[in-house]
């Protein structure tokens, strides 16, 4: 059912081809749509905008050098800059006008096309608008009305659909002036022409007309080109991703070329040799586990079985022998289920304070017995007694693991040294065994669940094979330093390291959460 979901899924969305072409192909066009916008469709308003600026700034710059001899000079050069035509009129007190000179923009002068009731009329509009206007006429003299600025873009784009309207059209400017050496008042009148810009609007037009279509072709091929670069690798991770989640941990990634595509490969590899390895150490605990138990159930059952079917054999020995196994199976589920709630976290840090050192003394006298009848020898050396502030039952249960891990795997001398240092504010307790040691591409595996390198499993000597993943749990439980010194030949130092605790200096308390959870 879930399978089903996700391919109905997968069928609903679009394929990285298709979104990559429908987002470029959106990109191109609203760039384009955007450059139409501003170069064919405003193009005529900014233009008149931008001319108006300019009839303006000629206007205001003669203003301010009229009657002076470079004035001519200066209206010849803003005829030229700004392709517009100046006309100066000197006007007289009685209300007529002289014109002084006109130029166009060639630098010929230009013919005097206002009539005296025209010019009147522009005067007294200047002198109502502070001695400067501007607006639009057609050479029939027509002046339009003035409008805002969006009105003209509408209007004005309505008549630049029209070529004759659009020859017919100017710019008029009106600037008055006073020469400020005699008094006299002049009336400087600037025209500029916008029909050249109907030629270059259908050029544009054409031009962009062509560059739509260029740039779609181009758009498809660069889709194709970035599928094949870009999603290409991504299928082929896809492919083996697929084979991953059926169980095929043989499965290879690679990114090709680019950096993330790359990453990601890596991260997909690693994970696939992780799960390759958890697989197989799955594999083994279930394995191992199944050895552990069936050999002490098997054993009772034999020898229930021959106490019962042959007299004399109900001894204290076979009955001792039981007793001995079932614990053995008591040992073993009980640390699954340690190991279990350590992992789960239902089993939360009950902290105290207390004698670390009378602690190991305290779990070695459970050894008495086992190196009596064993042979083995397990020595403890310490300084002095050292207090720490840490879960008491949990850490009692790291000592008596890593000591068990000794004597399980230590040489034939059966010799197990556990040793106290101090180290500035921590204490260190270390478990040594003189057994063959452990390669050190194996060292950092050595803390799972029944991890065994190259060597068989064998039935521990004592305890269940799961020591060493229960004292990981419970001293990264504690924050605390842990780790291993091993070297081939020479036996292996499993250690382990605590703050110190001083009555005198709360500070040096590790502050860990102790919520207590009650086990049933």
């Amino acid at each position: 059912m879930r399978e089903k979901n996700r391919q109905k899924k997968v069928k609903r969305t679009l394929s990285i081809r298709w979104k990559l072409g429908f987002y470029l192909s959106a990109f191109a066009i609203l760039v384009l749509a955007v450059t139409w916008l501003f170069q064919v469709f405003l193009l005529s308003s900014f233009f008149r905008i931008i001319k108006k600026d300019e009839l303006k700034q000629s206007a205001h710059e003669l203003a301010a050098v009229v009657g002076e001899a470079s004035m001519e000079t200066l209206a010849y050069r803003a005829a030229q800059d700004h392709t517009i035509g100046v006309t100066v009129y000197r006007l007289d007190p009685a209300g007529g006008s002289a014109p002084v000179f006109s130029i166009d923009p060639s630098g010929n002068p230009m013919p005097i096309a206002f009539s005296r009731e025209r010019l009147n009329e522009y005067y007294q509009r200047a002198l109502q608008e502070d001695g400067y206007f501007c607006t639009r006429f057609s050479l029939g003299n027509y002046e339009e009305e003035k409008l805002s600025f969006w009105e003209q873009l509408i209007q004005n784009d309505k008549n630049f659909q029209s070529e004759s309207i659009q020859k017919s059209t100017r710019f008029i400017s009106v600037q008055l002036a006073q020469n400020p050496n005699t008094g006299e008042q002049y009336m400087l009148v600037l025209t500029a022409a916008l029909y050249p810009l109907v030629g270059t609007v259908q050029i544009l037009k054409m031009q962009y007309t062509w560059i739509l279509a260029v740039v779609l072709i181009i758009t498809i091929f660069t889709v194709l080109f970035m599928y094949q670069r870009i999603s290409k690798p991504i299928i082929q991770m896809t492919n083996s991703a697929k084979e991953l989640a059926r169980g095929n941990y043989n499965a290879e990634f690679s990114g090709d070329d680019f950096l993330e595509t790359r990453e990601l490969a890596d991260t997909l590899n690693y994970a696939s040799e992780e799960l390759s390895r958890v697989d197989k150490l799955q594999k083994e605990l279930i394995a191992n586990i199944s050895h552990d138990l069936r050999t002490p159930l098997t054993m009772v059952k034999g020898y229930a079985e021959v106490m019962r079917d042959i007299p004399g054999e109900n001894t204290p020995e076979n009955l001792q022998l039981i007793v001995d196994e079932t614990e053995h199976l008591s040992s073993l589920v009980n640390d699954l289920l340690d190991l279990s709630r350590i992992q789960s976290g239902s089993r939360s840090l009950e902290m105290s304070v207390f004698d670390i050192t009378e602690a190991v003394r305290e779990v070695l006298t459970r050894y008495e017995a086992f190196t009596k009848h064993q042979g083995y020898c397990i020595s403890f050396e310490c300084e002095q007694n050292v207090t720490v502030y840490a879960d008491r039952y949990m850490t009692l249960q790291v000592i008596y693991n890593l000591i068990n891990n000794a004597i399980h795997y230590t040489g034939e001398d059966k010799l197990v040294l556990v040793r106290q240092t101090v180290l500035d504010d921590q204490v260190r307790i270390s478990v040594t065994d003189s057994g063959s040691g452990i390669p050190k591409e194996e060292q950092a595996h050595i803390w799972e669940s029944y991890y065994r390198g190259q060597k068989s499993h064998r039935r521990a000597i004592i305890g269940s094979g799961l020591g060493l993943s229960i004292v990981k749990e419970v001293l990264e439980k504690h924050s605390a330093n842990y780790g291993l010194s091993s070297e081939l030949g020479k036996g292996s130092c499993f250690w382990f390291e605590l703050p110190i605790h001083y009555p005198d200096c709360s500070n040096t308390v590790v502050d860990v959460t102790t919520d207590f959870i009650e086990e049933g």
